[in-house]
């Protein structure tokens, strides 16, 4: 519930015509909007604050605190989380911000244990390839490894993907993905 607070409490707007001098797309769903594989009816994510500081009184945690670990040179990284920092705080919910070396963030987010409760990485589509997206984010070999910095590990999740990477009938494959 507070995970789900978080993220109706971001102003997606404010990111984007404030960072991004309105050059940016609004996350709708994880896939890039340009792959096949996106699904275009999972609507644009936006900030509702009534509803994040309702599951926050839900979930009943209170005022806390998270860390956001970011990456050294990734002034927009810093910018989105000052904004982010903001949003929580009408959450009752305090953001300390500290920016580190890649190296740095790479060690502590390979365990659960050192990972930070946030941390950002920037990653782009950058092979155009739906599968190796995926793969890379959130199958279990990747668990603990850049981009997997949530421990997602998922059995039936995995086969998929690997079912998805064994074959080359694009059709079979976005029926997998």
């Amino acid at each position: 519930l507070v995970r789900q607070a978080g993220t109706l409490a971001m102003d997606y707007e404010g990111v984007k015509n404030n960072v991004y001098n309105g050059y940016a797309t609004i996350p709708s769903g994880f896939m890039p909007s340009l792959f096949t594989e996106h699904n275009k009816q999972i609507p644009e994510e936006s900030q509702n604050m009534e509803k994040a500081k309702e599951l926050m009184e839900q979930s009943g945690v209170g005022p806390c605190s998270i860390s956001v670990h970011l990456c050294e040179g990734s002034d927009d990284q810093v910018q989105m989380a000052q904004i982010l920092q903001s949003n929580l705080a009408e959450l009752g919910i305090t953001v300390e911000i500290k920016v580190m070396p890649w190296l740095s963030m790479v060690d502590e987010n390979s365990s659960p244990d050192t990972a930070p409760e946030m941390s950002a990485l920037n990653m782009g589509a950058f092979t155009g390839d739906s599968v190796f997206f995926l793969k890379q984010n959130f199958h279990s070999v990747n668990s603990g490894q850049p981009y997997n910095w949530s421990f997602y590990e998922n059995p039936e999740f995995a086969s998929l993907i690997d079912q998805a990477t064994a074959t080359v009938d694009e059709e079979e494959q976005k029926t997998l993905l």
